[in-house]
């Protein structure tokens, strides 16, 4: 079983990820990082899905948080250990960031105010139908769910003193990934110690919390 604090978390990949893939997940402690492997063994398809909320707009509503339960992530633990990637499409005219276990990693921290990341050239929490159009989302809007029953949240912003419906489209793929050890798989265990295969790494915060 993963349990991860932090199950959503992104990589610096500009890929999509495959069948075959070794996963690295690091977590982070306070007595220091954990690397943990895991090759990813299957790979399912899911339906995209078209998300709208609306948000009123201030002063009564600038933002909004909307779990994404229509993702169905499902799991059996004592089974299986269970992957979800995804990648976020933004329909035309509007503004999302993720919130709130992505704040840290896509720099909500630092930009709390929309209006001046954009300002200074920073769309590390942000993504619009620029950066990631709803028909051809761009691997900068890739995340990752590890673990079970846990939803991205996305966050809609709304400038404007009238409502707006913020509408996205997710992409996501379901892989059924098996932890590689030196019991289980030594000589794959054995090459990704002396980083002779490459993998994509996953930072999992665990001193902090998920709000």
């Amino acid at each position: 079983m993963v349990q991860l604090q932090s199950p959503v978390v992104r990589d610096s990949h500009e890929t999509w990820p495959a069948q075959g893939d070794v996963v690295e997940v690091r977590r982070v402690t306070r007595a220091g990082v954990e690397p943990r492997y895991y090759l990813l063994a299957d790979e399912e398809p899911i339906q995209q899905l078209r998300i709208e909320f609306e948000v009123a707009g201030p002063p009564a509503e600038e933002f909004k948080d909307y779990e994404v339960k229509e993702l169905e992530i499902q799991t059996s633990p004592e089974e299986e250990i269970i992957f979800y990637y995804g990648r976020i499409g933004v329909v035309r005219g509007n503004v999302l960031l993720l919130n709130p276990q992505l704040r840290e990693r896509w720099g909500l921290d630092k930009y709390k105010d929309p209006k001046r990341g954009i300002q200074e050239g920073v769309i590390a929490g942000f993504i619009d139908p620029v950066v990631s159009p709803a028909y051809d989302p761009s691997p900068w809007s890739g995340f990752w769910v590890l673990g079970n029953n846990v939803w991205p949240v996305l966050r809609g912003w709304n400038p404007h003193s009238y409502p707006i419906r913020v509408a996205v489209i997710i992409y996501p793929v379901k892989f059924t990934a098996i932890e590689v050890t030196r019991e289980n798989l030594p000589e794959l265990y054995e090459k990704l110690e002396r980083r002779l295969i490459k993998t994509r790494t996953l930072y999992v915060h665990a001193v902090k919390p998920v709000e």
